[in-house]
């Protein structure tokens, strides 16, 4: 694995998982983590592109073979699959090293669905006024907005990549934000795309980073936007 990734470097991954498409944010993980242009295979797992270089954070030169597809289809509208790729020999090797930049490319994607939440929103109105101009709308966007950014600042001390605890709490607080935020759109989240296919590409990564693995594969069974 490459050297611990930097404080600067997670700022660069959440702005990038907030801006580009998925797709996108997923290959800067991996190459900010392998040094290489790939899609990062995390405890026998992957979300990649089709064709894609897929590499293992822990030797990132070791070849990565796709086993078995696992796809949903949430994921094809960016155009990635998930699938069980070649076992490490060790499934948590580099895995606590890794949780604060999967952890940020987490907190870029709940902006990224609340940024696309205030642009579906924007201009729509409610009883003669603008649902954005509401109170508790105002609140919701306030509160995910500085819970994300307190998060972030937080992560960036390296103190805390050495608190296990600290850092799952970090994944749950991001999965609870996420509810909210991903609620913010109504039905129109659960289109192609939208804020409710974020969340469930948070929660995949969030499973393949978790402390006791659990199973990716049977969330991805139900995840369907």
């Amino acid at each position: 694995m490459r050297d611990p990734i930097t404080a600067d470097q997670l700022a660069a991954l959440y702005d990038g998982a907030r801006r580009l498409p998925p797709d996108q944010a997923l290959r800067l993980l991996g190459t900010l983590c392998t040094g290489r242009p790939a899609y990062l295979a995390l405890g026998g797992f992957a979300i990649h592109a089709s064709g894609a270089e897929i590499a293992d954070p822990v030797q990132p030169e070791a070849p990565v073979t796709v086993l078995a597809a696992l796809d949903d289809q949430t994921l094809h509208v960016w155009g990635l699959h998930f699938s069980q790729v070649t076992p490490p020999a060790d499934p948590q090797a580099g895995l606590p090293q890794l949780r604060p930049a999967v952890i940020a490319l987490r907190l870029g994607l709940l902006l990224h669905c609340l940024d696309m939440a205030f642009l579906h929103l924007e201009g729509r109105e409610s009883f003669g006024q603008k649902l954005l101009h509401h109170q508790l709308m105002k609140a919701l966007f306030a509160n995910i907005n500085a819970e994300a950014q307190r998060m972030l600042d937080e992560l960036r001390l390296p103190r805390a990549w050495a608190d296990a605890a600290a850092l799952q709490a970090m994944q749950q607080a991001i999965s609870h934000q996420f509810r909210h935020a991903a609620k913010l759109m109504g039905g129109h989240g659960f289109l192609e795309g939208r804020c409710h296919a974020l969340e469930f590409l948070s929660t995949l990564m969030a499973a393949m980073v978790a402390p006791q693995a659990e199973a990716p594969a049977r969330r991805a069974g139900g995840g369907n936007a």
